[in-house]
């Protein structure tokens, strides 16, 4: 009956329902004693789970790993929430338009400190290039961590933008002779 609902969600839009069978179903082979598919499904469903933000069902798939004798995998963070919280400090100065030395004279660093924080921002975010911050939203909801999912995001694609938008700014500026 799971393996039926497992193959029918597989075609289903319902990514989360599909997740929750996918465990159901490891955690059924698992009580079966066929703990080498009861691995493959269960972290066929934690990654799905881990996709649709279902934390309660990803602890859930990864105690009935542990129980089949896996390790865990540790999931890896993308974009804001990989940053470290000086990164992502730097970084909303950054998109307030300050420049390096400014950042670096706020938070009582050195330059070269933003600098590296920046690089490891923009290797995280996937940013090439920053692009003009004129057109950018605004970034200040970031500092509420009570941010409803949309405007977490929106603030994300803000951040994001602003980065890319100073990078080609101060590239510019550079070339001058």
């Amino acid at each position: 009956m799971l393996r039926e609902a497992v193959d029918t969600l597989s075609e289903s839009p319902a990514r989360l329902e599909h997740a929750r069978a996918l465990v159901d179903l490891g955690a059924a082979l698992r009580r079966a004693n066929s703990r080498s598919e009861a691995r493959v499904r269960l972290r066929e469903g934690i990654e799905l789970a881990h996709h649709c933000g279902a934390t309660a069902l990803v602890e859930r798939a990864n105690e009935e790993l542990v129980a089949t004798g896996a390790r865990p995998r540790k999931i890896l963070l993308t974009g804001l929430d990989s940053l470290t919280a000086s990164e992502r400090r730097i970084a909303q100065l950054a998109a307030e338009e300050l420049s390096n030395r400014e950042i670096a004279q706020a938070l009582f660093v050195t330059v070269k400190t933003v600098e590296v924080h920046l690089s490891n921002v923009y290797r995280k975010l996937e940013i090439g290039s920053r692009r003009p911050t004129s057109l950018r939203p605004s970034t200040r909801g970031m500092q509420s961590p009570s941010l409803p999912a949309d405007e977490a995001a929106a603030s994300s694609l803000a951040l994001a933008r602003a980065l890319r938008g100073q990078q080609r700014d101060r590239r510019s500026v550079r070339r001058r002779p």
